[in-house]
């Protein structure tokens, strides 16, 4: 709303047109326009998509499919990674690029979910030392590194 009110004001004070600048960050531009509220939402979207690409990138299933989809998902995080970073010089909130780096995480989550029948999610091997992926019955066997 603030650069129609400076172009209506120009154009009141005999100018062609207003100054029409927005901010050069998108988190401030988020919690100047839409208050603290909102740039929490917009943080925990981003958050909740990185931990969704990094819980099917750290599962491993042996198979060139589940390959796929970890690499995917690892294109995605780094796109995420560069979107965040970029987004701090940048006015990119009102764009499609985070609803869509959200659905096409979500969509790659939800098809390794599909592809393995259920849910992947670490846990903890019995010995308390490592990590491995927790498996149901007639699932493949993980891959041993």
């Amino acid at each position: 709303n603030f650069p129609v009110a400076q172009d209506e004001l120009a154009k009141a004070r005999g100018a062609p047109r207003g100054s029409w600048h927005v901010t050069h960050n998108t988190y401030t531009e988020v919690s100047s326009e839409m208050g603290m509220p909102a740039l929490i939402i917009y943080c925990m979207m981003l958050a909740f998509c990185w931990k969704s690409l990094t819980t099917v990138v750290n599962t491993r299933y042996p198979g060139y499919a589940w390959n796929e989809l970890r690499l995917m998902a690892v294109s995605l995080r780094i796109c995420l990674a560069t979107f965040s970073a970029v987004a701090c010089f940048g006015s990119y909130a009102y764009l499609p690029m985070v609803p869509i780096l959200t659905g096409m995480a979500y969509a790659l989550h939800h098809a390794a979910h599909r592809l393995y029948g259920g849910t992947f999610k670490m846990a903890t091997a019995p010995s308390g030392s490592i990590r491995t992926p927790a498996f149901a019955a007639g699932r493949p066997r993980p891959i041993t590194t």
